[in-house]
């Protein structure tokens, strides 16, 4: 076996070498992200290293202790890390409610009160009780009733990490500042395909409704499982801002440290762990996935966990079944095919326990996986007939997606015996937006240690369900970020199966190894991505977050002046398809594109502008390049310019001006009516300017939305008389069945009989789309009376729950 093992490696590192000649790196791009890459690390270590001969700590626990925190709060600010704070000290605490699992990682309760904290987060969604306050008081009591389960979960975690650091300190220090680098898109602003079109709609919409409003005609995905979202949100509304850094951190970290210790687990040497530990991190997936909201920046330290778990082969019990449930409930209810990665590591559980399974704690068990991954299921089932939708639309046939099963065929072609080669060398074809060495080095130069470690009783168990949870997803999809969440096992396995028994002399060969190809990753790291290739980190220390908005994502700074500026009622169209930047603006925005069904369909049957913003009820438009889209020029003739960014540009449409009929009223009164369209949801205003006298003191506005065979809804007002004019302006939003908005004018005070003139009337009426595609109003509307809900005290609307109930 010791031959062998040479041959897999001397063969995996020849493959590499080779590849690396035929399709070269680009070397001379590379070349300055990496010195920015060096310039971190020589920051982070000078300051580590100071404050380490202060306090007399080590130099790895300084970068954490230091390093870290202040580059977070210096980018990100301090009420993001005061918020992430809270966050991990009440997860830790939620973690506690579950029996300790003797043999194993504090850590691994941890993750499961994160998962636990989601999951009570997302089954409590559509109520409006997610505010800063609300959630910052239950984490205190929480963290008050397990004060002292947490100081000791603390304190084992703390000595956990003094032990791993003492045992190799040198290269601990080195994989700290490591991961200290490889952090570094985390303090970037979010700009992400994925993440701005969906993953931070949740985000903004706790923050800005204080509950999920379910509008999956507008976003398809709005169902989709949530739970890594609604962490994200949870932070944010405690920050008072968008705020994603400190928790990707965090995920980043906790999947390091349990490579680090699944190595341990396999028999390696205190420095193979941290070097494994340092092969995950230098992979330049994670270093992308960090700056990122999607799922795979999490699901990698949770499928740690799993493993951790099961290869700690602890006996059948309560606690580890609790445990394990809460973690594969987390890992659900991130992602539905989290699923085909799970399903081998419970048949390895089953035969683990197969002779004395738990029957009686399994029902509890059961409760605790669904209330950790079980809402979004339970929410899409109940609203939209399909629980994992927009997949399996052709089984469940939901009307809110098209009757088909989604995929993208763009990575379902690319399954072959060369896969790991290609992977490497030809990896566009498997990820988009990267380039040739953003899936690292890994699957060629240690391949043959991956199929050694199924030899070793030690390491087969956890190598068959590795490579068989491998096999299934690649089966379905050839997407490289998709295999990440199995990278923390397949980095230790690789090394586990080269490294065999401890051998002096071997470890030190395969540590010169693997820093090898740690450093090649290290270079490779920014290939991950385009905007990463763009020095982005850079501009950020020295111009800003919005100077790197401006230059890759310019929309979102559209978006926040819009946020800002918008009246009731507003709704901005992104007119193009490429950039669906439009999850920052719940129930303010769509886009051209499939995210947006009720939009899309009339694209598909051409550039049908009116149509689309017929449909829309767009107030405003973002466009970049108006040229490259038929019509579109035409219709901004129309338009004016609100601002610009970059190349993208903010437009306010000209309004559709109606003015409303007058109706019989008494004598020096007003009556008008502005009839409205029955058959769809509606929103706009009505402007009223009126002549008055010096005697009044105002003008009574009385002001009532007419439903046939439903009461009416009424609102009084008064626009005070100045200088002979009052002027009123209400803005009112309506269920299909409203048909018509009514208002009556008379003078006050009343009994003189003074009389109220118009001078002049007008309204703008419009489509509303979200009004007609969100379930929230369809159950818990009624409860809600704040800005947002369906009671919103600012306008003029139709109670929805009324609406629907009736």
């Amino acid at each position: 076996m010791p031959l062998l093992r040479t041959l897999a490696l001397a063969a995996g590192l020849l493959a590499l070498a080779a590849g690396m000649v035929v399709y070269p790196f680009d070397y001379r791009d590379l070349a300055p992200r990496l010195q920015d890459s060096l310039v971190l690390a020589l920051l982070a270590g000078g300051l580590a290293g100071l404050l380490a001969w202060r306090l007399r700590i080590r130099a790895a626990s300084a970068v954490l202790l230091a390093s870290l925190p202040v580059a977070g709060v210096a980018l990100a600010g301090l009420p993001d890390a005061a918020a992430m704070t809270l966050l991990l000290l009440g997860a830790v605490a939620m973690g506690t409610l579950l029996p300790p699992v003797a043999g194993t990682s504090p850590l691994l309760r941890v993750v499961a009160g994160l998962g636990l904290l989601a999951g009570v987060a997302g089954w409590l969604l559509p109520f409006p009780v997610h505010h800063a306050g609300s959630w910052a008081l239950a984490l205190a009591i929480l963290l008050l009733w397990r004060r002292r389960q947490v100081k000791h979960d603390l304190q084992a975690l703390a000595s956990e990490f003094r032990q791993g650091v003492d045992e190799a300190p040198g290269t601990a220090f080195a994989v700290c500042l490591l991961a200290f680098v490889v952090s570094a898109p985390a303090w970037l602003p979010v700009q992400m395909a994925d993440d701005i079109a969906y993953h931070l709609g949740l985000v903004w919409e706790l923050m800005q409704f204080g509950h999920a409003r379910f509008d999956v005609g507008t976003q398809v995905w709005a169902l989709a499982p949530w739970s890594t979202d609604v962490l994200h949100a949870l932070v944010s509304l405690l920050a008072g801002d968008e705020s994603t850094s400190f928790l990707n951190c965090a995920w980043l970290l906790m999947a390091a440290w349990l490579v680090r210790g699944l190595a341990r687990s396999l028999g390696l040497s205190p420095r193979l762990s941290w070097l494994a530990a340092a092969a995950y991190l230098s992979l330049p997936m994670s270093y992308m996935l960090v700056g990122s909201l999607q799922v795979e920046s999490a699901t990698p330290a949770m499928m740690a966990c799993v493993a951790s778990l099961l290869v700690a082969r602890v006996p059948p019990g309560r606690a580890p079944l609790w445990l394990l449930a809460t973690l594969a409930g987390t890992l659900m209810g991130s992602k539905v095919s989290n699923g085909l990665l799970l399903l081998p590591f419970f048949v390895w559980w089953l035969l683990q326990w197969r002779a004395a399974l738990p029957w009686r704690d399994l029902p509890v068990a059961i409760g605790l996986g669904v209330l950790a991954g079980g809402s979004s299921y339970a929410y899409a089932w109940g609203l939209a007939g399909n629980p994992v939708l927009p997949l399996m639309n052709a089984y469940f046939g939901s009307p809110w997606f098209l009757p088909e099963n989604f995929i993208d065929p763009t990575w379902t072609s690319g399954l072959g015996w060369d896969l790991p080669w290609r992977w490497v060398f030809q990896t566009p074809t498997f990820h988009e937006g990267g380039r040739i060495g953003a899936a690292g080095v890994l699957p060629i130069a240690l391949l043959g240690g991956l199929l050694l470690a199924v030899q070793p009783l030690r390491s087969r168990a956890l190598a068959l369900a590795t490579l068989a949870s491998a096999a299934l997803l690649l089966s379905q999809i050839q997407y490289l970020r998709y295999l990440h969440p199995l990278m923390p096992m397949m980095a230790v396995l690789m090394l586990a199966g080269l490294a065999g028994t401890p051998a002096a002399g071997r470890e030190r060969l395969l540590a010169g190894v693997m820093t090898t190809l740690v450093a090649i990753q290290v270079l490779l790291l920014p290939t991950s991505s385009w905007l990463l290739m763009t020095r982005e980190i850079r501009v950020l220390a020295t111009q800003g977050r919005d100077a790197v908005l401006v230059r890759t994502v310019p929309e979102r700074l559209l978006a926040r002046h819009f946020r800002n500026t918008a009246e009731p009622g507003d709704f901005l169209l992104y007119a193009h398809s490429t950039n669906a930047v439009m999850a920052e603006l719940p129930r303010q925005s769509a886009a051209v594109s499939w995210h947006s069904q009720f939009i899309w369909d009339i694209r598909l049957q051409g550039w049908d502008w009116p149509a689309m913003l017929e449909a829309s009820g767009a107030t405003h438009l973002v466009v970049r390049h108006p040229e490259e889209l038929p019509g579109l020029a035409s219709v901004l003739e129309q338009a004016s310019v609100v601002t610009r960014a970059g190349p993208a540009t903010l437009y306010r449409l000209a309004p559709a001006i109606l003015t409303p009929r007058s109706l019989p009223a008494a004598k020096g009164e007003i009556a008008l009516a502005l009839p409205l369209a029955a058959t769809h949801a509606s929103t706009g205003w009505l402007e009223l300017q009126l002549a008055c006298t010096p005697d009044m003191s105002a003008v009574s506005l009385a002001w009532e939305l007419d439903r046939p065979g439903r009461p009416a809804i009424q609102r009084w007002t008064q626009a005070p008389c100045q200088d002979g004019t009052a002027q009123a302006r209400m803005y009112f939003a309506a269920l299909a069945g409203a048909d018509s908005l009514r208002v009556g004018a008379r003078a006050l005070p009343e009994g003189q009989g003074l009389p109220v003139a118009l001078r002049h009337a007008r309204a703008n009426l419009r489509r509303d789309p979200t009004a007609e595609t969100e379930r929230f109003h369809m159950i818990w509307d009624a409860v809600c009376a704040r800005p947002g809900c369906g009671r919103d005290r600012s306008w003029l609307r139709v109670d929805r729950w009324d609406a629907v109930r009736d």
